[in-house]
């Protein structure tokens, strides 16, 4: 697998990433002449530290990009009831996507603050979700673990993550540096101690780790 940033265009895409477009001086020119409208897509998996949850039906798990907000938001419908984590963009420390053609699209990221979490409230068919602040039902690991692991279907991730790096010069900047940022996978520095750590990346794509909401 490579770095997003070594593949040539994947064929078919409407944002076509060029050297020019990749300078962050053409990335807020782009964004004086084009609103980006807020996305989703569907995902097939979600990992923060053991946390692990697969997508068993289509739009299970969704990834969703507010660009006027600068918010990323991971989606989980679960017993009828929808979950989230909110991501603000001045959280983010890294990131990275690896995309590979044919193969599930990887996207990565780390934090350097606690995301926030919420869960639905009265669902009404139809209707706009209601949300209301959750305790973190990832039985804690998100709020421990800073580093994000998501799968997508082969050719989801690519042209979001194009127009992400085209909306934000933080973020563009960030996916031009190493990943991880930090040697400690843990914002609290003392669970490092005695702790074995892990990257979530590639070579520890099949590995399953315990899964359930703790609600």
């Amino acid at each position: 697998l490579r770095e997003f940033s070594q593949l040539p265009p994947p064929i078919g895409l409407k944002f076509t990433l060029t050297p020019e477009m990749m300078q962050p001086s053409q990335v807020a020119a782009a964004n004086k002449v084009e609103k980006l409208k807020a996305v989703q897509f569907p995902m097939n998996m979600l990992r923060i530290g053991y946390f692990k949850i697969e997508a068993k039906y289509p739009y299970e798990l969704v990834a969703k990009c507010y660009y006027a907000r600068q918010k990323l938001m991971w989606e989980i419908l679960h017993d009828g009831l929808k979950y989230k984590i909110e991501i603000q963009y001045q959280n983010i420390s890294a990131i990275r996507a690896v995309i590979d053609e044919h193969l599930p699209g990887v996207l990565e990221i780390e934090l350097d603050k606690v995301p926030s979490f919420f869960r639905e409230i009265d669902p009404k068919p139809k209707k706009h979700t209601m949300w209301t602040i959750s305790n973190d039902f990832t039985n804690a690991q998100a709020s421990q673990y800073r580093r994000h692991y998501l799968e997508f279907p082969p050719g989801v991730l690519d042209q979001h993550y194009m127009k992400l790096l085209q909306s934000d010069n933080r973020l563009l900047e960030l996916s031009r540096r190493s990943f991880p940022s930090s040697h400690s996978a843990y914002f609290n520095l003392h669970l490092d101690e005695g702790t074995t750590q892990f990257s979530i990346g590639h070579d520890l794509h099949h590995i399953v780790y315990p899964y359930s909401l703790s609600l």
